[in-house]
């Protein structure tokens, strides 16, 4: 029993036996067959809905694509008939009828008719909503087109402008149809410009620039202006170009505010460097005070106070005059800094009966001002105490090392000496111990004292992004 309305069937045989065959499968039944021995012709009056041809031959061989478009076509495939022997010019064949198949003829008609009627329906709803994808694709560029802030334009290979935006009119104080039809580089002559867009119009590259300066030739009184703006071929199917669309944004207040921010920069640069050296000038003149004030005093520890009170602030002074040098009044040469600073404290020691070996192993690393000035103290700290503590005239070899170690995201201080070491059971430790605490904390370090062969006093502490080498 059928489930569809009677069918159209139309058989294309040579074979009486596969005649007599059609005819016991379809009579009696509700289907229509007509069998032919030659290919009908395909108009747009032929009318069937399930075509079945005899694969042993009917005669000059046809494509099946045109029938295929009409209805499904059955291959009937007689014993002896392998697949590989199908005619090349069928090209893809929908379904080959089996043996068991061929005894169910009409209900494989009646299937191949209706998967045949699905697949149209979904390719008629695939077309549907395509074109309806379409549709919405161009009203979504018409929007986008028409109400962005963006300047658009689309010129023609001859860089004749084809359309322009609102935006793009309005930066002129014109309407988008006063564009229409008229040369780029005519109304805006510029021959680099020019010369990019030919070279995107022959080579199908897109060009970019940012904040590339424009002069009005026409009205120069507009002053320069800058723009970002890209320039991307269009493209058609076989990838020839056809036209060319520009987009640009007016960056000019942009360009201003960074040049301004910039002079603002120097101008705060070169008051600090001011106070730098300010600043140096009245520390050098504190210590000039403190070394006249040592040459009237005649207790010697008042004199060593003033001294030690001298070499601190000589430590800071040194420290301003290389930020003054160097040009930046954020961050310092510390590794430089450090190798001055050691040489000119243990220069100016004398002990008797013998020198002071002075060893380095300084890495080049730049600091923040506000890490190099409590490290510099630091280190001013260590190297004094190394000169005034360590040594007594029964040590033959002095030798005093100092290294600055940078390690990536820490660095490491170390000042270590040859000497007697530190009597920890003093009754009121020096000043200077005191200190040296303080100041690690500031740099958000760790101080670690150690005894072996004398005194090793290491200082690690966090190396932040402005503090990395050159």
């Amino acid at each position: 029993m059928t489930i569809i309305s009677p069918l159209k069937v139309v058989a294309i045989t040579p074979s009486k036996e596969m005649l007599a065959s059609l005819v016991t499968q379809f009579e009696p039944g509700p289907h229509r067959l007509e069998v032919v021995t030659e290919w009908p012709v395909v108009t747009a009056s032929w009318e069937c809905d399930v075509l079945l041809v005899d694969a042993r031959g009917v005669g000059e061989e046809r494509p099946l694509a045109p029938y295929q478009q009409k209805c499904p076509v059955l291959i009937y495939q007689a014993e002896g008939v392998a697949g590989a022997n199908l005619p090349a010019a069928w090209g893809a064949v929908g379904l080959v009828l089996t043996e068991f198949s061929w005894r169910e003829l009409q209900l494989t008609v009646e299937n191949a008719y209706l998967t045949y009627q699905l697949q149209q329906k979904d390719n008629k709803s695939a077309c549907r909503n395509l074109a309806v994808n379409k549709q919405e694709a161009i009203y979504l560029l018409q929007a986008l087109f028409d109400h962005t802030n963006l300047l658009i334009a689309y010129l023609d290979l001859q860089m004749n402008f084809r359309a322009v935006n609102h935006a793009y009119a309005a930066a002129d104080d014109k309407r988008p149809e006063f564009y229409v039809g008229k040369n780029h580089f005519e109304l805006f002559p510029n021959k680099e410009n020019e010369a990019i867009f030919h070279h995107v119009a022959e080579s199908g590259e897109p060009h970019y620039e940012w904040a590339k300066p424009f002069e009005y030739a026409y009205n120069r009184e507009r002053g320069m202006s800058y723009w970002d703006w890209n320039l991307v071929p269009v493209k058609d199917q076989g990838g020839e170009v056809i036209g060319l669309v520009l987009t640009l944004v007016p960056v000019t207040e942009r360009v201003q505010a960074v040049a301004e921010a910039q002079i603002a920069i120097r101008d705060k640069e070169a008051l600090i460097q001011e106070v730098q050296h300010r600043v140096k000038n009245n520390l050098q003149m504190v210590s000039s005070l403190l070394r006249l004030q040592m040459m009237l005093e005649e207790e010697p520890q008042v004199v060593a106070a003033l001294k030690t009170g001298q070499t601190r602030l000589q430590a800071i002074s040194h420290l301003y005059q290389d930020m003054y040098q160097w040009g930046d009044p954020l961050q310092l040469n510390f590794g430089q800094y450090l190798q001055h600073l050691a040489n000119d404290l243990v220069g100016a020691v004398e002990i008797a009966d013998s020198e002071i070996d002075l060893e380095t192993a300084i890495d080049p690393l730049f600091l923040h001002v506000e890490v190099a000035i409590p490290l510099a103290l630091i280190a001013s700290e260590l190297i004094n105490n190394a000169l005034q503590h360590a040594f007594n005239q029964e040590h033959d070899s002095k030798q005093i090392e100092v290294r600055l170690q940078d390690k990536g995201s820490e660095a490491v201080l170390v000042v270590q000496d040859n000497g007697m070491g530190f009597d920890e059971n003093q009754s009121k430790p020096k000043l200077g111990y005191r200190l040296i605490p303080r100041l690690v904390k500031q740099i958000e370090g760790v101080f670690v004292k150690e005894y072996a062969n004398g005194m090793v006093c290491r200082i690690s502490f966090p190396l932040k992004e402005i503090n990395q080498t050159a």
